[in-house]
């Protein structure tokens, strides 16, 4: 299980995955993989490069991230009634 533990900026782990993602995604979405840089990926989320890699690895896994997730929401959206 994720810990729940809050960082110096109030965000949990979890949170704070959401919220790369999601500055993750839009950096993605304007650029593309190729014009992105995990410069831009990391200053979009307000953190710096070596917190991304951590986190993350990769662009390419990050990337892969980014798709997983907006995938599993949309599927969900599509279970709503």
């Amino acid at each position: 299980m994720a810990k729940k533990t809050k960082n110096r900026k109030g965000l949990s782990r979890i949170e704070r995955e959401k919220y790369i993602l999601k500055s993750a995604f839009d950096v993605f979405s304007t650029y593309g993989y190729r014009g992105s840089t995990t410069k831009m990926l990391a200053d979009a989320a307000g953190i710096n490069e070596v917190t991304l890699f951590r986190n993350f690895k990769s662009k390419k896994n990050l990337f892969k991230k980014v798709i997983e997730h907006y995938t599993f929401l949309a599927r969900f959206e599509e279970l709503e009634p």
